[in-house]
């Protein structure tokens, strides 16, 4: 019942939020975006990966979580999961479906699942702004988050004493991002991203960076630091 009423809400709110941007003018017209957002909420087929090796998924199996739709609207005891590769959520609703829930229209998602916090945001990567999950590990005037990536690669023939191989996902290593205050999270590509993170907060670590070797590269390392800034 549960996920019934969150199917249903999520329609109805998307609808709203759209109107608000561009008023609707006649019913035909809300009629016609009600199918629309029907269509996008059809039950995914729980083969579609079934020809390809490897797991999109960060947990394949559903697990209740709680999801908070800007930060005021609580749904708890939706059946979850993270689809790293199509950075969606999927859930199941009450005809045991699977659904990929479609997030363009909300200004903010949040999906908490056991200890995992995934939040729907803007963010930077150098000059690109880009919208996606991002998993909140230390939350304060300065977050530290962390960005999963899975890729699929495509199929290999064999070629000497290599056997062929089939398409294919592949789980690459997470990026940490940062933010400050309400500003877009970044994304720590290198050394020269981190430093100028750093260089943006308003924060003696003068003596923290001296007595603290601080490796962009491990995230406890960045996490220690992150915790630090937010206790002062």
């Amino acid at each position: 019942m549960k996920t019934t009423i969150l199917s249903t809400f999520f329609l109805f709110l998307k609808i709203a939020i759209c109107a608000q941007s561009s008023i609707i003018g006649d019913l035909n017209r809300l009629i016609d975006q009600h199918k629309l957002e029907n269509r996008r909420a059809r039950a995914i087929a729980d083969d579609r990966y079934s020809q390809i090796d490897g797991s999109p998924y960060l947990n394949e199996d559903f697990k209740t979580g709680v999801v908070v739709i800007n930060d005021t609207l609580i749904f708890e005891d939706i059946p979850m999961r993270y689809n790293i590769f199509s950075d969606r959520i999927e859930y199941k609703n009450d005809q045991d479906q699977v659904l990929e829930l479609d997030t363009r229209r909300i200004n903010k998602y949040d999906f908490k699942i056991d200890d995992l916090h995934l939040s729907l945001k803007e963010y930077t990567d150098g000059d690109l702004v880009l919208f996606g999950l991002l998993e909140v590990l230390e939350k304060g005037e300065v977050t530290l988050y962390r960005k999963y990536h899975v890729e699929m690669q495509e199929a290999t023939p064999p070629k000497g004493f290599q056997e062929a191989r089939p398409n294919r996902f592949v789980r690459r290593n997470d990026k940490n991002l940062i933010s400050i205050g309400d500003d877009l999270p970044m994304m720590i590509n290198n050394r020269r991203d981190f430093n100028g993170i750093i260089e943006l907060i308003d924060a003696d670590l003068d003596s923290y960076l001296r007595n603290n070797k601080v490796r962009f590269r491990s995230e406890d390392s960045i996490l220690e630091l992150v915790s630090y800034i937010n206790s002062k």
